[in-house]
């Protein structure tokens, strides 16, 4: 039997409550630069991007109604990617509030991602998926990622207009979403 605090929604709770303490704590360095959104060129764009937010708001909405399996194989798997997802987000939130805002963000999480926050919110989705066993939160948490694409290549060219030549040799250096992809 669950109870409304076995639903998937505790772990959605608990990743937005670490978003906004950490936006908190670091408001003067993010302030102007966690929030903006770049300029999306076309309607390809503008429609993909539109369809990423609805996706992730439908997630979040959709988590109010799982529960989550109590299953010791499936939780544990899922809260593992939960946690690797939620903690790597964590990191890119601190290194992302702790660079110049005239350099681009390359160190901690950032050399191994140029998307560290996009990358992690799908692991905790995903996490989140597997851990209510939800074949369509899982879906849907993967398609996330191509829908997130054009907002990725609008961000980076934005950042390719502000930092010029040190924003293109980190794109050489470091992959768009993890590792080497």
């Amino acid at each position: 039997m669950s109870t409304f605090f076995t639903y998937a929604w505790v772990l959605i709770a608990l990743f937005l409550l670490t978003n906004f303490i950490l936006v908190s704590i670091y408001r003067k360095k993010y302030k102007g630069r966690i929030f903006i959104l770049p300029h999306m060129e076309n309607k390809t764009e503008r429609i993909y991007g539109l369809l990423n937010i609805s996706i992730n708001i439908g997630l979040i909405a959709y988590s109010f109604f799982i529960p989550l399996k109590l299953d010791v194989h499936f939780l544990t798997v899922g809260l593992s990617i939960y946690a690797l997802g939620f903690i790597f987000y964590a990191m890119s939130m601190m290194s992302y509030a702790n660079f110049e805002g005239d350099k681009p963000a390359t160190k901690g999480v950032y050399k191994i991602s140029r998307h560290p926050m996009q990358v992690s919110t799908v692991f905790v989705f995903l996490g989140i998926g597997v851990a209510a066993l939800s074949y369509l939160y899982i879906i849907l948490s993967f398609t996330t990622l191509f829908v997130m694409y054009p907002n990725l290549i609008s961000q980076e060219n934005y950042c390719i207009k502000r930092y010029g030549d040190d924003y293109l040799k980190y794109m050489k250096n470091s992959p768009r979403y993890l590792f080497f992809i």
